[in-house]
């Protein structure tokens, strides 16, 4: 980490770095360069506000992505994304219905709901599980690797859902799974889990 072993030390250091930035916040705070932030009051207390920024446009290397993976895959089934990522980490056992007709999360009581709030989280994983693959299988492609920036791979994220039908009528089929090749990331993501009396007669 580059940081001094002596705890003394550190916290010396560290208190510098914050009396610095203060410094520069009470300064700015005279000559109005705060962008945005203030010191107002807030039921009789001082209160730091922060003014929201307005939406940033997505980065281009995001859309472009974003795009080939829609070319490659066409509309995924939000049901497929589901069952590729119970073959990579067997989650349905913890899912359960998740919302009322109502909209509201199902449950009778708040650990219900707690339960019910898990599951969406489950489902937001399993979509990010699911993207990531998707993402690093173009990204090993050196045509679209040697292309991004620095900056273009720290705005990279998993999180999006417009290559996603999440409407229709879905037949089951546990013995089939997303054509994905995942020779390019198999030292990075594990294969699907199975029994172990399924091992022996597993394909190589």
């Amino acid at each position: 980490m580059g940081q001094p072993q002596d705890a003394g030390e550190f916290i010396t250091a560290l208190q510098s770095k914050l009396r610095t930035s203060l410094d520069r916040f009470e300064q700015a705070l005279t000559e109005g360069t705060t962008g945005g932030v203030a010191i107002v009051k807030k039921h009789g207390e001082p209160w730091i506000r922060v003014s929201p920024r307005g939406k940033q446009e997505e980065p281009e290397s995001l859309v472009a992505i974003k795009a080939e993976i829609e070319r490659r895959w066409g509309t995924i089934d939000l049901l497929d994304i589901l069952k590729y990522a119970e073959f990579d980490t067997d989650f349905i056992t913890e899912f359960t219905s998740v919302a009322t007709r109502d909209g509201d999360l199902a449950g009778a009581d708040k650990e219900s709901q707690e339960v019910s709030m898990l599951a969406l989280h489950l489902l937001q994983s399993a979509l990010v599980h699911v993207n990531t693959l998707l993402m690093q299988q173009v990204l090993a492609d050196p045509k679209w690797a040697d292309t991004l920036t620095d900056a273009d791979r720290r705005a990279l994220s998993p999180l999006f859902w417009r290559q996603v039908n999440p409407y229709a009528r879905f037949e089951l089929d546990m013995n089939s799974r997303l054509e994905l090749d995942l020779a390019p990331t198999a030292n990075a993501v594990s294969g699907p889990r199975r029994p172990e009396s399924e091992n022996a007669t597993a394909p190589a």
